[in-house]
């Protein structure tokens, strides 16, 4: 019963709650409490356990505000060409690709370790998108997890400054 919660329950009696493994560490509400004659902590029965609050990913969308490079341009990224879909225009992203940036999935990401550490995505309408040739109205970069967060502000940071004036900071951004 470790922090079970029984707030709400009908008809649960004293000697059901002392029977039962670890019933004094269940949540139990106010009326419950006194019904049962018990003591607790009051918030703790009013709120229940506290829970942790996922942190919010780190995440910030840079929007194209003049030209809107399309896929093979943002592939630049990788430091290549990609052999299919050639860059239509000079936007920067060649100047990013010392960041060891790769092309993860659909989506392109730095990773360490092997794994994808900030995750760059291309938006069309404000909206991350799979399979799509562009023209992209933007790019959203984020990292999940928190370890990373030096090196997503480091990416953020280049992104800002490598991108030819095509770029401006969106409404709402992390």
């Amino acid at each position: 019963m470790n922090g079970t919660d029984l707030r709400g329950v009908q008809g649960l009696t004293a000697e059901q709650l002392d029977s039962a493994r670890n019933g004094d560490k269940a949540i139990l509400d106010e009326r419950m409490l006194t019904s049962l004659g018990r003591s607790g902590d009051q918030k703790l029965a009013r709120h229940g356990k506290p829970t942790k609050k996922r942190a919010t990913p780190l995440q910030v969308d840079l929007m194209f505000t003049d030209v809107k490079p399309c896929f093979g341009d943002v592939f630049l990224l990788c430091g290549f060409r990609h052999p299919e879909f050639p860059p239509t225009g000079d936007y920067g992203f060649v100047e990013l690709s010392d960041l060891r940036i790769e092309q993860v999935d659909d989506y392109f990401a730095v990773c360490v370790d092997g794994d994808p550490a900030v995750w760059i995505f291309p938006l069309v309408q404000g909206q991350v998108v799979e399979h799509h040739p562009g023209p992209y109205d933007g790019l959203r970069l984020t990292a999940d997890d928190g370890r990373h967060k030096k090196l997503w502000s480091k990416c953020v940071t280049r992104f800002e400054s490598g991108l030819r004036d095509t770029h401006g900071r969106g409404e709402g951004d992390g």
